[in-house]
């Protein structure tokens, strides 16, 4: 699904689109992006624009299993380790 414009907190790449991994509404504000190009989680905001997770929400976001296994698997495809924050 395209979204507006938004430059990567992390690695500044151009981010246009996102994907959910269940289910098959567009992002909302609160939900959680891993970028394709750097692996840095984010926020979307109410205007679909990110922003980086504070401490605490990467505490949180870092234990819930979906989460692992997405960066998990980006990791075994893209050789880094997610962690770009």
């Amino acid at each position: 699904m395209r979204v507006p414009r938004n430059i990567c907190p992390a690695c500044h790449a151009p981010l246009d689109g996102a994907s959910q991994v269940d289910g098959d509404h567009g992002p909302r504000a609160g939900d959680l992006s891993i970028c394709v190009y750097c692996g840095n989680l984010g926020i979307f905001q109410a205007d679909l624009s990110l922003r980086d997770l504070t401490v605490a929400e990467l505490e949180v976001v870092r234990q819930d299993k979906q989460v692992q296994r997405i960066l998990r698997l980006r990791y075994e495809h893209f050789g880094d380790d997610g962690t770009a924050q």
